[in-house]
């Protein structure tokens, strides 16, 4: 390699190295944005978030902020998609199941385990099922419940024999949609999912499902 030659690699990993550190203070920028996004929203109704806000809250500049998110329905749509992330994670970790239990169980524990990462999360509850999401992000948010009720049904078959029956996915797709509409009811009377309605939830899902499955199935030979 010339002289030349190495000059030029030279400045080009000069480059390189510019640009990553110059991604990662953008990273770091994001994520402060992100996180001030959801302290706001824990207390401050979703309608009333504004940029200005976050950039105040994170002593971030409002021309920096417009960078990351230039509306605030982006910033909005981030802190969903990391909801989605963190609900799939919380919901199905493995399940410990007692010889006595049947697929309601498994109902039951994805319930409460839904409700305690909102519990934790007000800001999810804000943005999610407080009644005055903006519609792009109710949208995504009903594609995510799609992906969930398939994962339902995953964990139905990983421990007990199902029978496949017409319209599978869309089934446990409507009964994800029957457990948020409970918790969206209590939000907006009570400002939480009320221990009541996470019981009426856990009900209303089980009904529904025993419109197509029977009452009990036969575990899986390795239970």
């Amino acid at each position: 390699m010339t002289d030349e030659e190495k000059t030029v690699e030279k400045q080009k990993v000069t480059t390189r190295k510019r640009k990553s550190s110059s991604q990662a203070r953008g990273d770091v920028r994001r994520s402060i944005l992100v996180n001030a996004g959801k302290e706001l929203l824990a207390t401050k109704p979703v309608e009333q978030l504004s940029l200005a806000d976050v950039a105040k809250a994170s002593d971030i500049p409002i021309g920096s902020v417009y960078h990351f998110f230039p509306k605030v329905n982006n910033l909005l749509a981030e802190i969903s998609k990391q909801f989605e992330q963190q609900i799939m994670e919380a919901v199905f970790q493995p399940f410990s199941l007692k010889p006595e239990d049947n697929w309601q169980a498994i109902i039951r524990a994805c319930v409460d385990r839904a409700v305690a990462l909102y519990k934790e999360n007000r800001a999810y509850e804000q943005l999610l099922i407080g009644g005055k999401t903006p519609a792009e992000i109710k949208f995504s948010d009903r594609e995510n419940d799609e992906e969930i009720g398939r994962s339902v049904m995953e964990a139905l078959n990983e421990h007990f024999v199902m029978m496949p029956f017409a319209n599978q996915e869309k089934v446990f797709f409507h009964t994800v949609e029957i457990i948020d509409l409970m918790f969206m009811l209590s939000v907006n009377k009570h400002n939480e999912i009320t221990d009541y309605m996470a019981e009426e939830a856990k009900r209303a899902a089980i009904a529904y499902l025993r419109c197509y499955m029977p009452e009990y199935l036969p575990k899986k030979a390795d239970e």
